[in-house]
């Protein structure tokens, strides 16, 4: 079983209108074994939704998280 070594963590509120520039980006690295841990922070927009509906068929693993309440970039990420 191999060990995954990377895992990038990303914070998104109000981001919809980057979200399918932000997985085409992802899919396009160099580096293929990695996971993104995608954490929506009670996103006002259409953000949550578009990742719920791009979670599969990219080029690395993803998980998708949403706060029940704003907490900002920082305790996001935590």
């Amino acid at each position: 079983m191999a060990t995954r070594t990377l895992t990038i963590i990303v914070q998104i509120f109000n981001g919809g209108q980057y979200i399918k520039r932000l997985l085409f980006d992802f899919d396009k690295q160099s580096v293929k074994d990695f996971k993104v841990i995608f954490i929506d922070d009670c996103s006002l927009d259409n953000s949550y939704e578009l990742l719920t509906h791009n979670i599969e068929g990219h080029a690395f693993d993803m998980c998708l998280l949403r706060n029940d309440v704003n907490r900002g970039p920082g305790a996001a990420r935590n």
